[in-house]
């Protein structure tokens, strides 16, 4: 089975609340369990390993009107590996999480694609 996360907030990335907790700690219980899990996010500007990240692949996406481009990358939590892909966008400052999660409803197709 495979499970994929579409949050604004994980631990160890970004936390604001409890939302990060679950996220952060819930795949990895069930990656040990056997299912396979995937947990999508921003990629923030201020947000924690950013130098651990490793770069996967990008692609243009369309948000509204226009063509915008969308950087993906990928982390091992803590020796488990779940699949953490970090959304990045380089037109659109990412601070509003509505904006954020605005095109990640766009992404939802695209990812899945990625991901067979």
């Amino acid at each position: 089975m495979r499970v994929l996360f579409a949050t604004s907030e994980a631990t160890p990335f970004i936390k604001s609340g409890g939302l990060a907790d679950v996220l952060g700690s819930l795949p990895k219980e069930m990656v040990k369990k056997g299912v396979e899990s995937i947990v999508v996010l921003p990629k923030y500007q201020d947000m924690k390993l950013a130098d651990k990240i490793e770069f996967v692949t990008n692609f243009d996406i369309w948000v509204g009107w226009r063509k915008v481009y969308c950087g993906v990358f990928t982390y091992v939590v803590d020796g488990v590996y779940v699949s953490i892909l970090l959304i990045m966008n380089s037109t659109i400052v990412v601070q509003d999480c509505m904006v954020m999660m605005m095109i990640m409803k766009d992404l939802h197709t695209l990812i899945l694609q990625f991901l067979n």
